[in-house]
């Protein structure tokens, strides 16, 4: 009877980590998620807006601003959305949960 107890105990130790990362792992997944549909509705809020900018120009002079400056702006977002799945990414490797990044 020691023995199926010792057994079990050690069996519950052993799948506490694993349902840990388990945790983890979903919180990560709902968070990158939660990020990308949170960055491609905010690309779209963008692309719009330039469209309507481009629109809106007197001259070839100024639509070349218009897109030049939503160039920049669109890398800067590109970039801080690899930042930021990165570090959720390192969040999970760690076991943490995506949670830890809100």
């Amino acid at each position: 009877m020691s023995q199926k107890s010792t057994t079990q105990t050690q069996q519950a130790t052993e799948a506490q980590p694993l349902a840990e990362w388990s945790q983890a792992y979903m919180e990560t997944a709902a968070a990158l998620g939660a990020s990308w549909y949170d960055f491609v509705g905010e690309r779209f809020h963008a692309y719009a807006h330039v469209i309507d900018n481009v629109s809106h120009c007197h001259d070839l002079n100024e639509a070349w601003k218009a897109q030049a400056s939503f160039g920049q702006e669109t890398f800067k977002a590109y970039s801080d959305q690899a930042a930021k799945v990165s570090g959720l990414m390192k969040q999970a490797a760690k076991g943490n949960g995506g949670n830890a990044m809100r």
